[in-house]
């Protein structure tokens, strides 16, 4: 049995629960293949639930690991900046450069632009970034009011809910 097929399959078994015209006795070995058939649907329904459960604790799990992790990197890329920076007095006073055979040090020149006041710069050397998002509570709020707005309406959804 394959969920997909469960409606169509149930469909066609109460379609032939036809009654007798003469007597109004329904059909029992089909009243009882269609009883046997939900049974066995039902069970494969709970089945399939108790899997989406297992599934989603997996996830669940992998996400906090995934946090763990990230939490880990930062301090190991905190760790290594703050050993580059007690490493620089050191480099500085053996001439910039150790060649060694497991790791080769030496001090990088480099040139960044460091801006103390956004306000002081010229629009020429300004960027603007717009970003524009709708207010979904208060649109909803609105809708639900009977309120009609260009752009917008409310959708019926419809989710599976396993507790």
């Amino acid at each position: 049995m394959k969920i997909y097929e469960i409606p169509s399959t149930l469909r066609d078994l109460l379609d032939r629960l036809d009654a007798d015209p003469d007597t109004g006795e329904v059909d029992g070995d089909a009243l009882a293949a269609y009883a046997e058939y939900q049974g066995a649907a039902t069970e494969k329904l709970e089945a399939t639930a108790c899997y989406v459960r297992e599934l989603e604790a997996e996830a669940e799990a992998i996400k906090a690991e995934e946090d763990r992790l990230a939490k880990r990197r930062k301090a190991l890329e905190g760790k290594a900046a703050r050993l580059k920076t007690y490493l620089m007095p050191a480099l500085e006073a053996v001439g910039g450069k150790v060649k060694g055979v497991m790791a080769s040090l030496r001090i990088s020149r480099t040139q960044a632009v460091y801006v103390f006041d956004l306000d002081a710069l010229p629009d020429a050397f300004k960027r603007v970034k717009t970003t524009i998002d709708p207010d979904k509570v208060a649109l909803k709020k609105a809708l639900k009011s009977g309120e009609v707005i260009p752009g917008a309406a409310l959708e019926d959804r419809q989710s599976v809910v396993i507790s």
